[in-house]
């Protein structure tokens, strides 16, 4: 009996040490395990803006991007419009006061209220529209020796999880760059990023957005 149990303890070890080893190999399984914790810990896709948006008579008369975002946003129900009073600075001296728009979140708007983009520690509050993940690995190269860490660079194309109806709108994709580029880069744009090998396995360096 105590033979069979040192036997399969030391066979248990074994197997432990195998997969301890087999973390630290270069290929898709653990390039993909790397990929998948970094973008987790980068956080939700956001448009950055703080409730509620204040226009200005500057925004009205040139059609600003912040006039055109809020109105992209209005269409799709997820802001609404609201008058305001604003002392301003007339051309020909004094004051007047000017009545403006100022949008706030409706109802449907703040269930995507949220944070997201920089990670937990430098989060950006906004109107998040999905998740980035792992697609697929496509390629990589190395690993080799970068002054005292082995690294591999990796080619991935990444999905967004739980993609916000509104966020296919053409309104809001041409209103918001970075998130047209996004979403329309899902399954198809190529990154590439650094995996750098530690005690521990692979893993990211850097941010992928």
């Amino acid at each position: 009996m105590e033979v069979t149990n040192w036997v399969g303890r030391a066979a248990l070890s074994i197997m432990l040490i195998g997969c301890v080893g087999d973390a630290t190999e270069p290929n898709e399984k653990n390039f993909a395990a790397a990929l998948s914790t970094s973008l987790e810990k980068e956080g939700a896709f956001c448009l950055p803006l703080q409730f509620p948006v204040a226009l200005n008579s500057g925004d009205l008369v040139v059609n600003s991007d912040r006039r055109k975002q809020m109105q992209a946003l209005e269409s799709v129900g997820l802001v609404h419009a609201t008058e305001y009073e604003l002392e301003e600075r007339s051309v020909f001296g004094g004051t007047r006061s000017a009545k403006l728009p100022r949008y706030d979140l409706t109802p449907a708007g703040a269930e995507y209220r949220g944070q997201g983009g920089r990670g937990a520690d430098q989060a950006v509050s906004g109107l998040c529209y999905g998740k980035p993940r792992l697609h697929r690995i496509v390629s990589w190269e190395g690993p080799r020796q970068v002054d005292a860490s082995m690294v591999a660079l990796v080619r991935y194309t990444y999905s967004i999880e739980g993609l916000a109806p509104w966020a296919n709108d053409a309104a809001v994709q041409g209103a918001f760059r970075p998130l047209r580029e996004r979403v329309r880069g899902a399954g198809t744009f190529e990154k590439l990023v650094p995996l750098r090998l530690t005690n521990n396995g692979w893993a990211a360096a850097g941010r992928h957005f």
